[in-house]
């Protein structure tokens, strides 16, 4: 039994004199496209992309999922509870730390370089540098959180949104039991 293949859409358009293109309706529609979305440009090897925040995060799942294991990033895996992160991580708060572990493990488990850090970027996540504050909560927060056998990751993390003020979104349910000022949040 062969699969049904949907038909490609073609559309010609013109580059108005003050640089603005309108996406045709019918590509409008295929693409789930709606009057205020925010849409995402990029150029690749000379080829324009246009897609909807969510279409990207389901495109680096599919592209991160052959590369990286459960529990290193929810939203790329599309794990239970990555889905309620989605409308908020355009603009989320991400530790220079947090975002080496993430690359770290991708290249471990055998990701291209170059490929796995532009998918890293193309998240758009405002990315913190750690801070000398945020090194002292850091270790600060080490007999608080030892119990829990929380990592320096961890530990990092939970100092980038002590020190902005900001929610944590984490798959590890046991930080709902850390009393430390801020809202946390488990995604599953």
């Amino acid at each position: 039994m062969s699969a049904a293949v949907k038909p490609s859409l073609h559309a010609k358009t013109a580059l108005s004199p003050n640089g603005r293109v309108v996406i045709p309706a019918a590509i409008r529609e295929e693409m789930g496209f709606a009057p205020g979305d925010t849409l995402l440009m990029d150029v690749e090897g000379g080829v324009l992309r246009i897609e909807s925040y969510p279409a990207r995060i389901r495109r680096i799942q599919r592209e991160f999922a052959t590369y990286i294991k459960p529990g290193v990033l929810a939203v790329f895996l599309n794990e239970p509870g990555g889905e309620s992160v989605i409308p908020i991580l355009d603009g989320a708060l991400l530790s220079t730390v947090n975002q080496t572990e993430v690359h770290t493990k991708m290249l471990d488990l055998g990701a291209m370089a170059a490929h796995a850090w532009s998918r890293l970027q193309s998240v758009h996540c405002e990315i913190c540098f750690f801070t000398e504050q945020q090194a002292r909560i850091a270790a600060e927060l080490l007999p608080i959180t030892r119990p829990f056998g929380l990592s320096l990751g961890d530990r990092a993390c939970l100092a980038l949104a002590i020190d902005r003020k900001a929610t944590v979104y984490t798959t590890d349910r046991i930080w709902k039991k850390l009393d430390l000022g801020i809202r946390i949040e488990a995604i599953r």
